[in-house]
Order: structure tokens, then C-alpha cells, then sequence
């Protein structure tokens, strides 16, 4: 469960995302035996594509501001499942 309190769009603001995805990143590369760990940056998405389904993981398509992080919000947690 993620909280930032503080922070207008909470775990979705710009800066809060940026740090999720490095310690995600840290964990996965320098903690022995860590091969995958599981973050809202690291979150999967699947979407229906022409010939199949795409799978891609919100550090994928990391943004690179605050307004598309938030459009990229609404895909990851404003459709149904």
C-alpha cells in the first residue's frame, strides 16, 4: 500500500513515482537473490492489440512529466479490470 501525504496527485505525483522506480530498480539490481520485485512502478497492464495482447509494465513507459504521468494513471487504475 503506498501513501504521500502531501502530495496533490498522492503516490501519482511526479517526484513520489520517480523514487518508487529507483528503489525498484536498486532492489532488483543490488540486493542479493532479489530477482523481482513487485512496486506500482513495476505494475503490468494488458491491452488488446491487433494480432494479440501487449503486456507492459508502467516503468516501461515511464513518463516524462507530471501530466502524463497522470494519464498513464488513468489507464493503469481508471479501467476495469
Amino acid at each position: 500500500l503506498y501513501e504521500a501525504p502531501g502530495r496533490e496527485h498522492g503516490v501519482f505525483d511526479y517526484e513520489v513515482m520517480r523514487k518508487i522506480l529507483r528503489l525498484t530498480e536498486l532492489l532488483e539490481d543490488e540486493v542479493p537473490f532479489v530477482y523481482e520485485v513487485t512496486s506500482l512502478a513495476s505494475a503490468e497492464r494488458m491491452d488488446g492489440v491487433e494480432d494479440g495482447v501487449e503486456i507492459r509494465a508502467l516503468r516501461d513507459d515511464f513518463p516524462a512529466s507530471q501530466e502524463e504521468l497522470l494519464a498513464l494513471r488513468e489507464r493503469y487504475v481508471g479501467e476495469p479490470l
